[in-house]
């Protein structure tokens, strides 16, 4: 059995009525957190957002709708750590439900509450969803299956989605667990004190005009300390650009960084390594970019200058350039071949021998002249 949420095959002649337009990130919490309920599939614009309407038969896209990417990445981890395996699942707040609750805010009518009961899969681990459907804060003590006695009272069960308005809450003496939930959200929770691993679920690599622009977003950011952006520019050694310190915001995080001195020409391989409280390093997916520029460039990157020009030079491939050095009234004062990569480089041309005063420097390569005029200071 497949369970779908939304789908293209829900569509009837009023033009895809069938669609969740509101709030269908609270269906994908239950079919991603309920392995009873047959294999959940994710339609394909709640993950990565819809296209704006564009008439006929796709004027029914919604405009009000995020892309949920984040959360179901968040679901699908809960879903693969700690219930993929369950035998059962118990609905607690079902009707007739043999489980006593006090509501101080909300109904049972407007919310969803059940129990996965751990395997072996996830170290005999029971599972806790709640889900708010109502427009208030839900605040609810509800009890739950003890298993016969197995689970005692004082038993902690973690927030692990950190969603809730507690890290974590504590089985009574009367056998019940107090869930708080803000309006249309939901969170899970796990017997004991796991942790989802820290997951760097997007990592984006792009050029940016003359910059390379790169991107990451990651899942429980108060689990993390700091990120290094490493570049690799000879297909073996990465180097660190920079070190980023994690932000102090719960749950999902997004970080950006431009790189401004990419190399032009060359395949440059991007990653970022991850720094964890618990001491963990791991890495992003390699993201490959590559500049390119046809035409050749220098820039002069001081001046004045005392005895050495510095030049920054770009070029699509090796070649052969010619320098030249004139005076003011046009006099030839130095000439010189100088090879350069392709790629950017920077190059030093001695000009120690001139006298203090205002030069013109010419560099030509094939169609390619340039002329720059710089100021000499010393001798």
């Amino acid at each position: 059995m497949v369970t779908f949420v939304n789908n293209h095959d829900f569509r009837d002649a009023s033009g895809f009525a069938s669609l969740v337009r509101n709030h269908p990130n609270l269906a994908y919490a239950y079919i991603l957190t309920n392995n009873q309920i047959g294999v959940p599939t994710i339609y394909y614009p709640d993950y990565y957002g819809y296209p704006a309407p564009s008439g006929g038969l796709y004027s029914y896209h919604p405009t009000n709708l995020p892309p949920y990417r984040t959360e179901m990445v968040n679901l699908m981890n809960v879903l693969k750590l700690y219930i993929n395996g369950s035998p059962s699942v118990d609905y607690l707040n079902r009707f007739g439900t043999p489980y006593g609750s006090n509501y101080i805010e909300g109904s049972a009518n407007k919310a969803l509450i059940y129990q996965l009961e751990g395997h072996a899969g996830n170290g005999n681990k029971e599972v806790l969803v709640a889900i708010n459907f109502g427009s208030t804060t839900l605040k609810v003590d509800h009890a739950i299956n003890t298993r016969g006695g197995l689970i005692a009272p004082g038993t902690v069960f973690t927030d692990v989605l950190a969603q809730s308005n507690f890290p974590f809450q504590i089985l009574s003496a009367t056998n019940q667990v107090y869930f708080e939930l803000p309006p249309y959200s939901y969170s899970v929770w796990v017997q004991g004190a796991p942790v989802l691993p820290v997951q760097l679920f997007s990592f984006t690599a792009a050029a940016a005009g003359k910059n390379v622009a790169l991107n990451w977003s990651v899942n429980f950011n108060e689990e993390i300390t700091r990120f290094e952006l490493q570049r690799c520019d000879d297909g073996i050694t990465y180097r660190t650009l920079s070190t980023i310190p994690a932000t102090l915001l719960t749950g999902s995080e997004h970080y950006s960084f431009t790189d401004v001195e990419p190399l032009i020409n060359k395949s440059l391989l991007y990653r970022v390594k991850l720094f964890a409280k618990s001491g963990a390093i791991r890495f992003s997916d390699i993201r490959m970019v590559r500049l390119q520029n046809s035409k050749t460039d220098i820039i002069l990157k001081e001046n004045p200058v005392n005895n050495v020009l510095k030049i920054q030079v770009v070029s699509p491939d090796s070649k052969e350039l010619k320098i030249s050095v004139f005076s003011p009234k046009g006099e030839k004062l130095l000439q010189k071949r100088l090879t350069v990569p392709s790629g950017i480089s920077l190059q030093n041309i001695s000009v120690q021998q001139l006298s203090s005063g205002s030069y013109f420097l010419q560099v030509t390569e094939g169609q390619y002249f340039k002329t720059i005029k710089f100021t000499k200071t010393g001798k």
